[in-house]
């Protein structure tokens, strides 16, 4: 069964809402943070004049309208030199964020930071006020100054994508001398984690520069190692079991087209034994066993910068920051067949391996009317390994992470000093590759039969004669189970399968996926000639030109556009494993369980132009004002979107601020023209098990942009060392982008009747639902 949907948000880890009306969000926030001259983690910071995060227009986080705090270097030092990860999970108002595992399944999960649970999406990373589409990871620790974040929607200035806010990491600036740090974390279960970093930086002249070097090592930590990571089934049903396992479950039968049952599913005797755990008729495999809680994994990064003052009143700039990360992930070790009663599956009664299961287990199958024990096969329902490992082992994947980041720009002032300018060329890339192993269809068919191993031609062999071999899914193959050391009682090697044949079944597909992009900034600031009670008004003003550019490439042996269907072999329809090699519209791969993927690529150009202004009413009283026009390519179209912010010192201990504003984020390209196929578990019918399923999100072409009104209230409190802050956010979005999952696709297909013959077939409702399912008509538990 495939399941295919029009996709309305792409983006992993972003929250959307659960219907089309307008989504509110109401939050309450009381952040409160305690602090010691001479630094603190707070709107206090005790810095010269900068350009504070949230404005164009210079000033220093305390006296800013903008709720924006600052973490000092001293500051994660006194945290113990946390990891980015660490940082961002000890913000009270940061939530959902990613990235400390690594990689799950196949797909990286990069360390982001995710403001207000809106997703990461929506929210704006910085490194030096610029633009970075990175791993938090990749940012060397000991290169970093300070960090600064603002709390408040910041779209206007910054782009759509910082509707929940904005992250600043900012570098030491002008760092001159040696600096080497090394520290070594003794963790229980594993070989521990070390950091070795050094800076070193010098000045001659009018040239400044310095270059940030870091190794992270985060050592395997096997989930084994942690008795609360894994539960008895009786405990934790959903804890890592599958009723898919290896020793399995059989499901007597006759033939296999047409199918014909004679007996209710069993366990094989040997799965408690060996590890399993036997609920009902049913043999239960914990495939976390062979997980790690932290994978091995280096992480290498170098950042360097220079400066180059051209005169007294323009200087040159150049960053680069370049980072590798290398990973060891160890998985299940193997995967289970998404279709498991089908003909290829069939285990015929000639099979070695179920003559021998029947004769040392005389009781585990019965005559059944005119079909005697010894003419019944089965439909197994098992994987190609469990307890015993892939050859004693987890299945181990490679996966990596290649990261570039480069900025050159000059800044300055002109117009004798009244006009500070900053004018920027930004370029970043980032290479994700990835690998996974699964078994192929065809092959294991074909193994079933006795007609598998790397040297054997099904339509010329003979079924376990040289070359040909057997597969045999029963538990008489396991010699001893991995996971708790047990010896089997019933192990036969006369049918046990060969390492060479367990190599064959399984191949390794690979994964690279690309983002790149190039940005253009131009930002002006300055006092106007305009003077009102408390000062000069400031104002900024620029302009932004950027593309994002999306390449994905995968194996040849899981495009869909090359290996469309399981079965490529003519001989595959000779034995019955099926009845054509066209698959139609249920194009699976060759693959039991991994989706086929295919080649794409997209992109999208945006530029924008900002202008800002600062009116100090008062000593006591400023306000902000600021608007921003962006556009589109494509049908996305254009936003003209303001912003109005305050701050009011109604005493010296006690400030109040506040701001509106608007924001409009277009779709990225493809959550357009995409395709994007991935696997999961839906509940097909009440009281059976979960079914894993391939998941289409395909692009759709007339998604409209989102909206929102984002909407702050707050006060700072300081007296003598205590620094207190509270902040009333709320955000207001319309048409927000999410995709429906394929679970509430398929709810909606069972609740509505929606399969050939049901009572809802011809309303518009199933209409609409049996385009999202293929093969058209399926019934719920297809």
């Amino acid at each position: 069964m495939i399941l295919s949907e029009r996709a309305h948000y792409p983006e992993e880890g972003c929250d959307g809402g659960r219907e089309r009306l307008p989504v509110k969000v109401f939050i309450l926030l009381l952040a409160l943070s305690f602090s010691c001259a001479p630094h603190g983690f707070a709107e206090e910071g005790y810095l010269e004049e900068v350009i504070v995060t949230g404005s164009f227009i210079k000033g220093t986080p305390e006296d800013t309208a903008l709720p924006v705090d600052v973490l000092t270097r001293a500051d994660l030092e006194d945290q113990g030199n946390p990891t980015m990860v660490e940082m961002a999970r000890n913000l009270s108002y940061a939530s959902g964020n990613s990235g400390e595992a690594g990689f799950e399944g196949s797909n990286q999960q990069l360390a982001t930071l995710n403001l207000r649970g809106l997703g990461f999406a929506r929210t704006r990373v910085l490194l030096n006020g610029k633009r970075i589409n990175l791993d938090l990871n990749s940012i060397p620790r000991i290169a970093i100054g300070r960090i600064e974040v603002l709390k408040d929607g910041a779209a206007v200035l910054y782009g759509s994508d910082a509707m929940a806010g904005v992250v600043n990491f900012i570098t030491r600036d002008r760092y001159e001398g040696f600096e080497l740090q090394g520290s070594y974390q003794d963790i229980d279960g594993s070989d521990g984690d070390s950091n070795i970093a050094a800076i070193f930086g010098h000045e001659s002249g009018p040239v400044h520069w310095s270059v940030a070097l870091e190794w992270d090592q985060r050592t395997e930590l096997p989930i084994r190692e942690r008795g609360w990571a894994l539960r008895p089934f009786a405990e934790n049903p959903e804890g890592g079991w599958s009723f898919i396992s290896n020793p399995g479950s059989y499901l007597p039968a006759i033939a296999p087209t047409p199918t014909t049952i004679v007996g209710g599913v069993r366990a094989d005797p040997q799965c408690d034994l060996l590890g399993g755990t036997a609920t009902g008729s049913v043999c239960q495999f914990q495939y976390t066993e062979f997980f790690d809680l932290v994978q091995d994994m280096d992480t290498y990064k170098i950042f360097g910068e220079m400066e180059v003052d051209l005169s007294d009143t323009a200087t040159f700039y150049a960053e680069a920051l370049v980072s590798r990360l290398e990973t060891v992930q160890a998985v299940s070790p193997s995967f289970p067949p998404t279709l498991r009663v089908t003909p290829d599956r069939y285990v015929a009664p000639s099979h070695p391996g179920l003559i021998d299961l029947k004769v040392q287990n005389p009781g585990l199958f019965q005559d059944v009317g005119p079909f005697p024990v010894s003419a019944q096969g089965v439909f197994p329902l098992t994987r190609n390994a469990g307890v015993a490992g892939y050859l004693g082992k987890p299945i181990f994947n490679d996966l990596s992470t290649d990261a570039y980041h480069f900025v050159v720009g000059v800044n300055g002032t002109m117009f004798e000093h009244r006009v500070d300018f900053d004018v920027s060329l930004l370029a970043n890339r980032n290479r994700y590759f990835s690998e996974a192993t699964d078994e192929e269809v065809e092959r294991m068919a074909f193994a079933i039969d006795g007609l598998g191993g790397p040297d054997c031609v099904p339509s010329q062999g003979t079924p376990g004669v040289g070359p040909c071999m057997y597969f045999n899914p029963f538990s008489n193959a396991i010699e001893r189970s991995v996971v708790n050391g047990a010896i089997n009682p019933q192990y036969n090697s006369a049918v046990a399968n060969s390492p060479d044949l367990v190599r064959w079944l399984s191949t390794r597909n690979e994964n690279n996926s690309v983002f790149q992009g190039w940005q253009v900034d131009a930002s002006f600031s300055g006092d106007s000639r305009w003077v009102l009670t408390a000062g000069p008004v400031a104002w900024a003003a620029g302009m932004q030109i950027r593309r994002f550019q999306i390449e994905e490439e995968i194996s040849r042996t899981n495009d869909v556009n090359i290996n469309p269907c399981p079965f490529r072999d003519p001989f595959s329809v000779t034995l019955g494993n099926t009845s054509s090699l066209d698959c139609g519209d249920f194009q699976t791969g060759l693959y039991a369980f991994l989706a086929p993927g295919r080649d794409q690529s997209s992109q999208q150009d945006v530029w924008a132009v900002f202008a800002e202004l600062n009116l100090p009413l008062s000593d006591r009283l400023e306000i902000q004002a600021a608007l921003r026009y962006e556009e589109y390519d494509g049908a996305n179209g254009s936003t003209l979107d303001p912003k109005i912010a305050f701050g009011w010192r109604t005493t010296d201990w006690l400030t109040f601020r506040g701001s509106a504003s608007t924001t409009f984020r277009a779709p990225q390209p493809r959550a357009l023209v995409g395709r994007n196929t991935s696997l999961q578990f839906i509940d097909v019918a009440d009281g059976r098990p979960p079914l894993v399923v391939a998941v289409d999100a395909l692009g759709n072409p007339d998604l409209k942009p989102e909206s929102a009104l984002a909407t702050n209230f707050g006060f700072i409190v300081q007296v003598g060392g205590f620094t207190g802050s509270f902040d009333w956010w709320r955000l207001d979005v319309d048409d927000p982008f999410y995709i429906a999952s394929g679970g509430q696709i398929m709810s909606a297909y069972r609740r509505n009747d929606c399969a050939d013959g049901g009572a809802g077939v011809g309303t518009r409702a199933c209409d609409i639902l049996r385009s999202h399912i293929l093969p058209l008509g399926t019934a719920p538990a297809g």
